[in-house]
């Protein structure tokens, strides 16, 4: 839920869209049970979106988290993805959550996991989570979601890849054309492509290759509220 309210919800805010989420249980494998309450506002019509340039790294925010287990694991993953964004020079901003049982929100299995937000000076956003596995060290969890989140960084996109592909179904129906830089053209995205064009007749145009850096170019159907 911290990848829709950290980088979703504020791209999508740009585009008109207004919406609250609120997280009250997590949940984690095998039982889930996880409970989010979403409020949204409707809107008359959403507007086209442009991201091309990535920029310099204003700051990394990020939030560790956990629930029925140590408080050092979280420590851990947190202090493990400070270590390597400060290596690179960057100002980070981790937020820490430990939740037990007996706190609202804690969820009916243990588990655990990171997601790190990189706000860039163009004002794009770009994110990497990771769950933590049974037998996978805190530290490798961390690491793992850091350099995915570099790779993004080095890549010069404005948008990440999960992005790349949740932003297809709002940029068909908005008004005009969105267009935008992802680092890496998913399957995820090209299905998202195709089903919208299928479903809504939107238009687009991906200049890029699969697995690689890409410009996505999407004309809408200009979706007006009745």
């Amino acid at each position: 839920v911290e990848y829709f309210t950290m980088v979703l919800l504020p791209i999508l805010s740009r585009m008109g869209c207004r919406f609250e989420i609120e997280l009250l249980r997590r949940g984690f494998y095998p039982r889930g049970g996880g409970v989010v309450r979403a409020r949204s506002t409707p809107v008359d019509s959403l507007k086209p979106i442009r991201l091309l340039e990535g920029g310099d790294v204003k700051v990394i925010r990020g939030l560790s988290y956990s629930c029925r287990l140590p408080a050092h694991i979280v420590d851990r993953m947190a202090t493990t993805a400070e270590r390597i964004f400060r290596k690179r020079g960057y100002d980070v901003i981790i937020e820490k959550q430990i939740l037990q049982p007996g706190d609202k929100a804690c969820s009916f299995d243990p588990g655990c996991g990171i997601i790190l937000v990189a706000e860039l000076s163009s004002g794009a956003i770009l994110g990497s989570d990771n769950l933590g596995k049974i037998g996978v060290p805190a530290e490798k969890v961390a690491e793992d979601a850091a350099e995915d989140l570099l790779r993004q960084i080095d890549s010069g996109a404005a948008v990440d890849r999960h992005l790349g592909d949740q932003l297809v179904i709002w940029a068909s129906l908005a008004g005009g054309v969105s267009e935008y830089f992802v680092s890496e053209l998913t399957l995820h995205t090209l299905t998202s492509i195709e089903l919208c064009r299928i479903l809504s007749g939107a238009e687009a145009e991906v200049s890029g290759k699969l697995g690689e850096p890409a410009t996505v170019r999407i004309r809408g159907i200009g979706l007006k509220r009745r």
